[in-house]
């Protein structure tokens, strides 16, 4: 038997685990780090956490159904506290923005490619198209971590040097 477990979800995020899994359903496994995840935070209603505060549901607007099997719902259970919807959809960003980020410092480093054209790559690549996440949203992004990662390699030549 296999119990199905609806969890709230962003665009990207939907769009973005669709490119990687199957998500319809997402079977939950211990194989990829999202099912880890999902796996070790089910718990029954009953040990649900007293402040389990409300999701925003304006934010959080696509519905995932996550299938797991009958051995881990009597153990572990059936609810996904809310905290956890928010921790899981940070996880998922995270790991969606350090895939963008490695993909386009490749492809500039070493394709010396435009940005423009490999953001448009990368979100064919991830489902994604301009109405979910504009191209200049990740444009802006990525000019960030680049700044952040020239900053940091600045204080450490600083200190070699010293």
């Amino acid at each position: 038997m296999v119990v199905d477990i609806p969890i709230l979800v962003t665009k990207v995020n939907k769009l973005y685990l669709s490119s990687k899994f199957d998500t319809d359903p997402f079977i939950l496994s211990k194989k990829n780090i999202f099912g880890i995840f999902l796996l070790n935070s089910l718990c029954k209603k009953k040990n649900l956490p007293i402040n389990n505060n409300r999701i925003d549901l304006s934010k959080y607007d696509q519905e995932l159904t996550v299938q797991i099997t009958e051995r881990a719902f009597k153990n572990s259970g059936y609810c996904v506290p809310s905290k956890t919807l928010v921790d899981f959809n940070n996880m998922v960003r995270f790991m969606f923005l350090d895939e963008f980020h490695s993909y386009m410092d490749f492809h500039i480093t070493y394709n010396r490619s435009q940005i423009r054209q490999c953001i448009i790559d990368f979100m064919k690549k991830c489902n994604l198209h301009e109405d979910i996440i504009g191209i200049r949203t990740l444009e802006k992004d990525y000019e960030r971590y680049r700044d952040r990662q020239n900053e940091i390699l600045g204080q450490f030549f600083k200190k070699s040097i010293a």
